[in-house]
């Protein structure tokens, strides 16, 4: 996976440096097309009863998260364009992946497109003025809207949590390269282990002394990392998990 992604990292900036505008224009094109395909199957499975739609990628998150870099992009793209139509054909495209968006109940695909606006806003000299005489209310109605999103599904919030703080544990304890690759599952156990032991060295399962720590509710064995940036970092290092996330910034 790592090898790939430097593989797309150094393709897409060979493209854009050398393609410019022809690149932009495919890249968006592209995009468009997965959505669109995504969205579909999503309103398809709607229709048919299910409780959120997932497309063909069979996770709700995962499938708004692609809406959610679609939206983001296009409302960079519609405030750029001076074609009145093609602006309010991209606006209503928005509206309807932010709809499926609602429906999948992604916390984080909500927060993919509020952070990066809010950036863009902040950076374009046509709202930055309005940004910084409203930062208060607009500080607000951000924390409440984050509240709201936290408290919309807590138990899953708190294990997300959870399992995150296991993750960095592992990444302090597996020194600078990490534990390997494919290693997630059994590390994330151990470390578990050592967690709910309160200790930071192996632990003797024959004299195991477990602590009552309020976060037994969360215990789980996960295959892989529901956070791609500390997966790579318990299997590949920290160094490895600040270039993945510089290669994606």
């Amino acid at each position: 996976n790592v090898v790939l992604i430097l593989f797309y990292y150094a393709v897409s900036r060979l493209s854009f440096h050398f393609l410019k505008k022809e690149s932009y224009i495919i890249t968006l094109i592209v995009l468009l097309s997965v959505s669109f395909r995504e969205s579909y199957a999503g309103i398809l499975q709607l229709s048919q009863g299910a409780p959120y739609p997932v497309g063909t990628l069979l996770n709700p998150n995962i499938f708004a998260c692609l809406l959610s870099i679609t939206c983001s992009i296009l409302v960079v793209v519609i405030f750029r364009l001076n074609n009145r139509l093609l602006k309010a054909l991209l606006f209503i495209i928005v509206v309807a992946f932010a709809i499926l968006m609602l429906y999948s109940k992604s916390r984080l695909a909500l927060l993919s497109v509020i952070v990066p606006l809010m950036c863009f806003l902040s950076l374009n000299p046509r709202f930055s003025g309005f940004i910084r005489k409203h930062l208060i209310s607009i500080s607000i109605i951000l924390t409440v809207l984050f509240s709201v999103l936290y408290f919309l599904k807590k138990p899953s919030a708190d294990g997300r949590v959870y399992m995150a703080r296991i993750a960095a544990r592992a990444i302090v304890h597996n020194g600078i390269f990490g534990s390997g690759p494919e290693s997630y599952a059994g590390t994330f156990g151990r470390e578990q282990l050592r967690y709910f032991c309160d200790s930071d060295d192996d632990v003797d399962l024959n004299t195991l002394v477990l602590l009552d720590a309020g976060d037994s509710k969360f215990a789980c064995t996960p295959l892989t990392s529901f956070n791609e940036f500390l997966g790579i970092g318990v299997e590949y290092g920290f160094i490895a998990m600040l270039l993945a996330f510089y290669i994606m910034i």
